[in-house]
């Protein structure tokens, strides 16, 4: 259950931050953009951690390994 907690609310971060985007379109300058989305998030009070930021990326990692076993 925990685990499933995690991952739901990095897909949501994910989703609302590339979710208009094309996989293949992603670029290292988007996945800079997040995590500089997600830091300012903390900046505004809200308690993001580098940790989850990392957990984030991850998920968005897994993501692109599936797709690319998958062929897609």
């Amino acid at each position: 259950p925990k685990a499933i907690r995690r991952y739901s609310a990095s897909l949501g971060w994910l989703l609302e931050h590339f979710g208009h985007m094309r996989m293949i379109d992603i670029s290292r300058k988007d996945l800079y953009a997040f995590e500089r989305w997600r830091t300012k998030m903390r900046s505004r009070g809200q308690s993001i951690s580098p940790v989850t930021i990392k957990r984030d990326l991850a998920c968005l990692s897994s993501i692109f390994s599936m797709a690319e076993t998958w062929e897609w």
